[in-house]
């Protein structure tokens, strides 16, 4: 039995930003709460919905749709290395990068990478300002070299893929790079971080979800656009035959055994 699956882009995009949607709505509310400092209970139960606060149901979502984001391209990746397209192995190099950023938003690697550096060089924690988050300095050079080593594979894109990709990239590193760098000089320069930094973050990470969104749309419009269908085949069981003991021959009680040694 087969089984193919169709995606539809739009209907995916109804889903998607609904859903998300909602997740940014309530996401925004609590952590306009949480700027006015309630009580322990209620805080630990606005962390699971806030923007702002790590390991939170808005990082799962978002942790959620860059892991569809790998697979999608892993899927475009294996198309294209199947058709002989040239710089298939582009696909496979950002699939991996969409991989570590699920992860990533997780386990927090970035954060850690900004650890290391200070550690390794004391001086960077001084910078304070834009400088204050000191992973930034770790995540430009890694963007611009990731930049240049895709440039090629960017160019064989067609010219609409190209601009979805460059909209949702921009978007995505505006939040995730550009107004972390303004929350992190407000952060430092403010010894409270108070309803102007939530709203900052709230923004930043509102843009990192449509960000990533808008990417996957493209990547699903890309499949209809080349016929790419997802089709799954499920192989039923052979009848089972009916087993057949091997029967003993039958003798009579007390008559004696064949010379054979059979009985």
């Amino acid at each position: 039995m087969q089984v193919e699956l169709e995606v539809s882009p739009k209907a995916v995009a109804r889903y998607l930003f609904a859903s998300l949607g909602a997740l940014v709505v309530l996401g925004t509310a609590a952590d306009l709460w949480l700027a006015t400092y309630p009580g322990p209970v209620t805080q630990e139960v606005l962390h699971r919905f806030s923007l702002v606060r790590d390991l939170s149901i808005p990082s799962w979502a978002s942790s959620i749709v860059m892991l569809t984001c790998a697979i999608a391209l892993s899927l475009t990746a294996w198309s294209e290395s199947r058709t002989g397209a040239p710089f298939a192995r582009g696909w496979w190099i950002i699939s991996f990068a969409f991989f570590a950023l699920s992860l990533d938003e997780i386990v927090m690697v970035h954060e850690l990478s900004g650890i290391i550096l200070q550690r390794a060089a004391p001086g960077v924690e001084e910078l304070g300002g834009i400088f204050h988050y000191s992973w930034v300095l770790v995540a430009i050079p890694v963007v611009a070299f990731f930049a240049a080593i895709m440039f090629r594979w960017f160019l064989v894109l067609g010219r609409r893929t190209q601009m979805q990709f460059l909209l949702s990239g921009a978007i995505f590193l505006s939040g995730a790079i550009g107004l972390e760098m303004a929350g992190a000089a407000l952060d430092a320069a403010t010894s409270e971080n108070g309803m102007t930094y939530f709203m900052l973050t709230s923004i930043e990470e509102s843009l990192e979800l449509l960000g990533i969104s808008l990417f996957l749309l493209a990547i699903l419009e890309r499949f209809s656009e080349k016929g790419i269908s997802l089709q799954m085949s499920v192989a039923s069981a052979p009848p089972r035959q009916a087993r057949h003991d091997k029967q003993l021959p039958r003798r009579p009680l007390g008559s004696p055994a064949l010379d054979d040694g059979r009985v």
